[in-house]
């Protein structure tokens, strides 16, 4: 029982610093996972986020589906921890604005 209540305050705990605007599930337990707020834009893959489960903990990155079009066209969406859900209706004052590629090293000219 103490066992159980100890486990829902960590999944509480991990879930509180989630935003759930993206959602899937855990490749190793299945269990919900939420994005931690990282996010890369890279050449070979595109943009992508980073996802924590809330119950294993495994993080790993997202890439791919809408986020293209998402990252083209809006930017990635602000980070919210604590969010449950993607809003019904997505305006534009969610987002961060337009990602068009891999941030360039200022040093190589």
């Amino acid at each position: 029982m103490e066992e159980d209540r100890k486990f829902d305050y960590l999944a509480t705990e991990i879930a509180s610093s989630l935003d759930f605007f993206f959602r899937d599930e855990c490749t190793c337990c299945g269990y919900p996972t939420g994005w931690n707020g990282e996010i890369t834009v890279c050449e070979k893959y595109g943009p992508g986020i980073m996802e924590t489960c809330t119950n294993c903990r495994q993080s790993g990155w997202s890439h791919g589906g809408e986020l293209h079009a998402m990252f083209r066209n809006s930017g990635p969406p602000i980070f919210q921890p604590g969010r449950r859900k993607r809003p019904d209706f997505l305006s534009l004052d969610l987002f961060v604005g337009p990602l068009t590629g891999p941030p360039r090293d200022p040093t190589s000219g």
